[in-house]
């Protein structure tokens, strides 16, 4: 009888354990596609920050706007 009930409770803890893996594994794909994200979006903002900022100077440039760097 007792080993009927252990027989019963090894099934249900590898079962558990089966479905804890699974979640698991789950987890860290989407965390690793989350992590992708966060970083093409930071190269991103650095290739964009780095234009706006050349845009900038040019425009400054352009307009004659040189007394900002002696302030």
């Amino acid at each position: 009888m007792n080993l009927t009930l252990y027989k019963g409770k090894l099934i249900a803890a590898s079962k558990g354990y089966d479905l804890l893996k699974r979640k698991s594994d789950a987890l860290k794909v989407r965390f690793r596609d989350i992590m992708k994200q966060i970083y093409s979006t930071k190269v991103g903002m650095a290739d964009q920050s780095s234009s706006a900022f050349f845009s900038l100077t040019a425009a400054e440039y352009a307009a004659g706007n040189v007394w900002l760097w002696y302030n």
